[in-house]
């Protein structure tokens, strides 16, 4: 058997390379999340038109009615609890009194904060409060002790919590340098949409109880909340003061952003489905959900994010604030920074809260700090492990087995959802579109490489193995490049079937482009690298990328049903190849033969592990929530099945 190097022969790579730069004007590296890129800002652009038909207190009215809806089903419900409190024991800095405690978020969801309170602030002498969520610092609320001194010595009392992967609540504490924060929220956050969540029903609810925490302390006045956050805690902040009305004032810092610009898909928290085309992002939330309550949002120059984009959230929210005759309740100041929240800019902030929850215009204090002023790292912990988690607390994947329920969804019964995944993989018939880029002799038979459309504006490159004599066809599917592993290609033309071996939307020529932050950490490429961005991308825009890719094969399957007629048809997938092959043959009745190898067993497997490796891309929204997992996928299909070498979360063999 000769062993041919595909990567080695002439011209088809730079061929298909120019044909996606001719018919669809992209560049390879950047030819999928281009296309999903379209999609979103075409989503964006119609949700400026319906937000601009707005025009009244009564239109303003019905939208903020159901984008809060929207909002809350898309995060999950909060269960019923009543926030309890642990006293943990307290410090004394020359500003503040520091109450270390324990909150519960929900039943069994421990939050260890820290409340700072100025001297002499009492029951006879109450002042109002901040609520302080983190970004994505790995130290979680120590890193934020200046920020929090700052504002008590401007008369603040302030909470800062440790979220999900920060501080005392890191899901794998001894490998943190391995694990950025990003990375850990979606270790727990990315298989959550499967039950029809996201991890913001941790976050928000964590934030929405801190100010549960903040109204009882005796010397708070409950009636003057604030929040303000930057990065992750700007999301936060924004979100949180959607959701909660007892937020009276927010101060969003280097966050704020448009979709309409430009589209951000990194942290599990961040992203839901569909959420473009249902205005579930910044704008919407200034200008329905938190209007007309005052905001303030810090602004950078050249931030990770364009600055167009926060202008224009701007723009649109402060339209919609002067139509409720508040216009003077919302305002951005733009400074000469990155990605940043600093003294200068939380003077100002303190100044625009000062304005709204003292009613008084006092510049704010920012006299420099001594050391001793902000406490340690070590004196702001809750726990002597350094960990909730070491301390033997329930872990979050604990607390959402055991509390979290989905809100009900009329498309949730199991043969309404099969239909959904039907019309999601077989979309209305159009003919086949593909052109061939040359043909080549791999030592026998003839080789083919083709390149094929399955929507508009996106083509693909496959690779075709003819025997001499052929009794079928057989399409075989990998996260790998096609041009890898190509004994198994040839070994299927040899037993008399005809290879074709597709690259599939993002694997293989058609990857997204490597960026830095995919070598953060060997997980990346699990949690947070270029294949969760592209899966976080599709979600956004209302797209399984599983449910992509096997529309990616049911369009293959045209192409070989028209080149080989009357030839049957099997498919065999490997590893994250399985699942696309898998929605594929349950949808489409030509595949006469299915084999599934080393393949997720079960989606229940990926909820139940607390630490699951199989990558992300998979997952299809509110699947379990249907009833419905691997197992009755595979039920499903009626044709030949062939199972090998199941897998578990943890990507160990496991019985079927």
């Amino acid at each position: 058997m000769k062993n041919i190097d595909f990567k080695r022969l002439p011209s088809p790579i730079a061929r298909y390379r120019d044909e996606v730069r001719s018919r669809v004007g992209d560049e390879l590296p950047d030819h999928v999340t281009g296309w999903y890129n379209q999609i979103a800002r075409a989503q964006a652009e119609a949700r400026e038109t319906e937000r601009r038909a707005v025009t009244d207190q009564e239109g303003w009215r019905k939208e903020r009615e159901r984008l809060l809806a929207d909002f809350r089903a898309s995060i999950g419900p909060f269960p019923p609890h009543l926030v309890e409190i642990r006293d943990e024991g307290s410090l004394t800095t020359p500003d503040a009194v520091i109450r270390k405690v324990l909150f519960s978020a929900a039943p069994d969801n421990w939050v260890p904060a820290n409340i700072y309170l100025p001297h002499g602030a009492s029951a006879a002498s109450r002042v109002p409060a901040i609520a302080s969520p983190c970004g994505h610092g790995i130290a979680g609320k120590a890193a934020y002790a200046k920020r929090a001194i700052q504002l008590v010595r401007n008369g603040y009392a302030v909470i800062t919590f440790d979220f999900i992967g920060t501080g005392e609540r890191q899901l794998v504490h001894h490998l943190k340098a391995l694990h950025p924060v990003s990375t850990q929220h979606n270790i727990a956050g990315a298989k959550l949409p499967l039950a029809g969540h996201t991890l913001g029903w941790f976050m928000l609810q964590e934030t929405l109880a801190a100010a549960t925490v903040l109204e009882r302390q005796p010397e708070v006045d409950p009636e003057r909340l604030g929040i303000t956050g930057a990065s992750g805690g700007g999301w936060t902040t924004v979100h949180a003061a959607a959701l909660d009305p007892r937020f009276k004032v927010a101060v969003p810092a280097a966050s704020v952003c448009s979709f309409r610009q430009e589209v951000q898909a990194d942290d599990a928290e961040q992203v839901m489905f569909g959420m473009q085309r249902r205005g579930l992002h910044y704008t919407d939330f200034l200008a329905f959900l938190i209007c007309p309550r005052p905001v303030f949002i810090v602004a950078n120059s050249h931030d990770i994010w364009c600055l167009e984009g926060t202008r224009h959230a701007f723009d649109e929210a402060r339209r919609l604030y002067a139509m409720a005759g508040a216009e003077t309740h919302i305002a951005m100041q733009v400074w000469d920074k990155g990605h940043a929240y600093e003294d200068d800019q939380l003077a100002v902030a303190i100044g625009w809260f000062n304005r709204w929850l003292k009613g008084d215009a006092a510049p704010a204090d920012m006299a420099p700090l001594p050391d001793e002023a902000v406490p340690a790292f070590d004196d702001l912990l809750i726990t002597p492990q350094e960990n909730l988690f070491d301390a033997g607390y329930p872990t979050p994947n604990t607390v959402f087995a055991h509390h979290a329920r989905p809100a009900p969804a009329d498309d949730d019964r199991p043969e309404v959802f099969l239909a959904a995944i039907r019309d999601a993989v077989r979309p209305p018939q159009r003919e086949p579109e593909w052109i061939e880029l040359d043909r080549f002799v791999p030592g026998n038979g003839l080789g083919r490489r083709i390149a094929f459309s399955p929507e508009p504006g996106l083509l693909l490159p496959a690779d075709i193995l003819v025997p001499d004599e052929a009794r079928g066809v057989t399409l075989l599917v990998d996260a790998c490049d096609r041009r890898d592993d190509l004994d198994w290609q040839i070994e299927v033309m040899h037993a008399g079937q005809v290879a074709v071996r597709p690259d599939l939307r993002g694997w293989g020529e058609t990857s997204p482009r490597e960026e830095w932050s995919d070598w953060e950490g060997w997980s990346q490429n699990r949690y947070s690298g270029k294949q969760a961005r592209l899966y976080g991308l599709a979600r956004l825009t209302g797209h399984n990328l599983v449910l992509d890719r096997a529309r990616d094969l049911a369009a293959l399957l045209d192409v070989v049903a028209q080149l080989f007629p009357g030839l049957p048809i099997s498919l065999w997938g490997r590893r994250q190849g399985a699942l696309p092959a898998l929605y594929a043959a349950v949808t489409d009745t030509r595949i006469v033969r299915l084999t599934m190898e080393r393949y997720l067993r079960s989606y229940r497997d990926l909820m139940d592990a607390e630490l699951p490796v199989w990558p992300v891309d998979g997952n299809v929204e509110r699947i379990l929530c249907a009833g419905l997992d691997i197992p009755d996928l595979l039920r499903a299909y009626r044709g030949e099945l062939n199972l090998r070498d199941p897998l578990d979360a943890l990507m160990r063999p496991c019985a079927t």
